[in-house]
């Protein structure tokens, strides 16, 4: 009888271990599993987050090309750089004031539409570079 109770303890054992094994096993596995997924929802969600910083972005930029105002530039001096090329001044709208270079054969155009871009009164493109060119002399 005592032999019979001995096995019936090893065998309760056995039992035990292999339940405490399997409960182990499902704990590690939901650990996992959650673990899983949170990686998963924090990847997504960075995703998402440049994803909508992209588009915000792209629409910031075309709202602001929206807002863009022309101006009627008109030339205002031109400058010969070299045999080959040209520098042309250009003025608009409250001291608006771009340059480009041409090519000589080209010319300069008299007038055409640059960005409104007013300016406080003061030295000019075309005084900047006569400035520059008395103190190369």
């Amino acid at each position: 009888m005592a032999r019979a109770a001995w096995q019936d303890l090893i065998m309760t054992e056995g039992k035990i271990r292999k339940q405490r094994q399997e409960t182990i096993y499902k704990q590690r596995e939901k650990r996992r599993k959650f673990m899983e997924f949170v990686v998963w929802f924090v990847m997504i969600s960075i995703a998402a987050a440049i994803l909508y910083g992209v588009i915000i972005l792209l629409l910031s930029k075309q709202a602001n090309a929206a807002n863009v105002k022309w101006t009627t530039c008109r030339l205002a001096a031109m400058e010969k750089l070299s045999t080959k090329e040209v520098l042309c001044f250009y003025k608009g709208a409250q001291n608006t004031e771009e340059s480009h270079v041409s090519g000589l054969t080209i010319g300069c155009m008299p007038q055409y539409q640059c960005k409104y871009n007013p300016k406080p009164a003061g030295m000019s493109l075309k005084d900047t570079l006569d400035s520059i060119k008395e103190a190369m002399q």
